[in-house]
Formats: C-alpha cells, sequence, structure tokens
C-alpha cells in the first residue's frame, strides 16, 4: 500500500472541506511547535486531509462545541487495484518532558469521532498512527502497550517517527 493523492483528494470529507486538504510539510510545521522535524520531507503534492481543520469547522457551522479529533488523514492505494483505504494520524511532536499527557481517554474519542467524520466511503485503515519524536517513540510505544494489553487491539495504535511513516507509505 502507497500514499495515494486521488484517495486522499477525493475523499467525501475533502470534497466537503476543499480548503482542509494541506500538504504534509505545511502539517507539520503546524504541529511541530518545537521545530524538531526538519522539513521538507515529502513532496509539495503530497497531501492530506486536516481532520482538526475538518472539525473545527463542521463544530461552527452546526454551532456545537468541538469534538476531540487525529491530526490528519491521508489516502493510500494498492497499485493494480481498487484497493483504497484511509489512514488517520496523530501528531505528537511537542513532548518535552515524556509522554505523560498521552492520556488512553483522549486517543479513543479522537478515534471514534474522527472515524465518524471520515464516514464509510472509503474504508479506514486498520492501524491508526501516533507519529513521536525520535526522543519519545519508544516511550510512546511502551504507554500503548500499557493501555491496550490485547495484542489484537495494540497492533492498531502504533507510535512511530515521521521517517517511519514516510517509508511505510511515501518513499519511491
Amino acid at each position: 500500500m502507497r500514499y495515494c493523492k486521488t484517495t486522499t483528494e477525493n475523499h467525501s470529507v475533502a470534497f466537503d472541506f476543499p480548503n482542509c486538504i494541506e500538504a504534509f510539510d505545511t502539517i507539520i510545521t503546524n504541529e511541530d511547535e518545537n521545530h524538531i522535524i526538519a522539513t521538507p520531507l515529502f513532496r509539495e503534492d503530497e497531501t492530506a486531509i486536516n481532520l482538526d481543520a475538518v472539525e473545527r469547522i463542521a463544530a461552527n457551522n452546526e454551532a456545537r462545541d468541538l469534538n476531540k479529533s487525529i491530526d490528519i488523514a491521508f489516502g493510500l492505494s494498492e497499485i493494480g487495484t481498487n484497493v483504497r483505504f484511509i489512514v488517520m494520524t496523530e501528531f505528537k511532536l511537542n513532548y518535552q518532558n515524556g509522554v505523560r499527557n498521552f492520556k488512553l481517554k483522549d486517543i479513543n474519542e479522537k478515534i471514534t469521532h474522527s472515524s465518524n467524520l471520515l464516514g464509510n466511503t472509503v474504508s479506514i485503515y486498520p492501524v491508526c498512527f501516533f507519529v513521536f519524536s525520535e526522543n519519545h517513540v519508544n516511550e510512546a510505544i511502551n504507554k500503548l502497550s500499557r493501555f491496550y494489553p490485547d495484542p489484537e487491539v495494540r497492533k492498531t495504535r502504533l507510535a512511530i517517527t515521521i521517517h517511519s511513516l514516510r517509508s511505510f507509505f511515501f518513499d519511491h
């Protein structure tokens, strides 16, 4: 499975909220307040749906409080087939003193609400990724294993680095 711009930008949420499609490097720069990640890492045409921005607009339009949401979603496809997925990814790049604020309740609320936002027009990839800096990824992996002791559930919540995400889905 590889990144697919068409799957990303043809998703129903992207059609409904076209201003929420952003370049990956722009999103990373906005999420990385401490400037840990050197950009550019991605090509300019590699985009994602900024789900936080979608949620802000939807909440405003519906005159309701904000729900927690995963940061971004992007499309995948299997070359030569019609298999398509949308991947949910949360950036956790601003932790400086460990991952104490990484909370199970927040994770579950973000995943549930973002899944509802994305709907079922494209299947949601079975793994949700949490992107941490190199300094905190191992601590986050450990914390996720405590949050989700069931190995079947644990493999659907992965803490990784931005470089790992890139090599999984983007490197050509």
